[in-house]
């Protein structure tokens, strides 16, 4: 699947740009892509409602990544009040709450 096809079928369905490109990332590198990646979704559009303020958007923690990801995995949780099994945990709730959006969101 080519990125763009893959940005443009997510967003058909999810608003969270964040979300997408977690996804696309930990898509990437379940495909055996290496993990020093980058890449930015760039939608021109109003936002008025997009201001959260500073978040911790939590992503997937590879255990068996290399040492430096793993390192700085644990400490940019530290940097945000949280643990490693916190992050994990709320990624997973993040995961299956995504999923029940988008099925009710399909059945609309």
């Amino acid at each position: 699947m080519y990125i763009f096809e893959f940005i443009n079928d997510r967003l058909k369905t999810c608003s969270d740009t964040g979300q997408i490109l977690s996804d696309l990332i930990k898509t990437l590198l379940e495909n055996g892509a290496k993990d020093n990646m980058t890449a930015v979704i760039i939608e021109l559009k109003n936002g008025h409602d997009y201001n959260r303020g500073i978040e911790f958007i939590a992503g997937i923690y590879y255990e068996f990544g290399n040492p430096s990801y793993v390192n700085a995995f644990k400490s940019n949780c530290e940097l945000n009040g949280k643990t490693v099994e916190e992050v994990k945990r709320i990624y997973s709730d993040q995961q299956e709450q995504r999923k029940k959006d988008e099925s009710d969101q399909s059945k609309k």
